[in-house]
C-alpha cells in the first residue's frame, strides 16, 4: 500500500497516536472523499473546506 509519508516506523508511530483511531488516514479514504464530493449526492457542498483528518484538528492532547 501506497504512504505519502516518509518510512520509518517510528515516525509513523507518533504520527498514527496523534489520531482518535490510532492509525494513519489511506491514501484509499482521502480518494473514497474526493469520489464523493464529484458525486451527485454532494451537490449542495459549495465552498467548504472538508478537513479529512480522523479528528486531529479536535483531538488535543494535554
Amino acid at each position: 500500500m501506497a504512504c505519502i509519508i516518509k518510512d520509518g516506523d517510528d515516525f509513523k508511530s507518533f504520527l498514527a497516536d496523534q489520531h482518535l483511531s490510532k492509525k494513519l488516514i489511506q491514501p484509499e479514504q482521502i480518494a473514497d472523499v474526493v469520489a464523493f464530493l464529484f458525486s451527485g449526492e454532494a451537490s449542495a457542498i459549495n465552498g467548504q473546506t472538508l478537513p479529512v483528518d480522523d479528528g486531529y484538528l479536535i483531538f488535543k492532547r494535554a
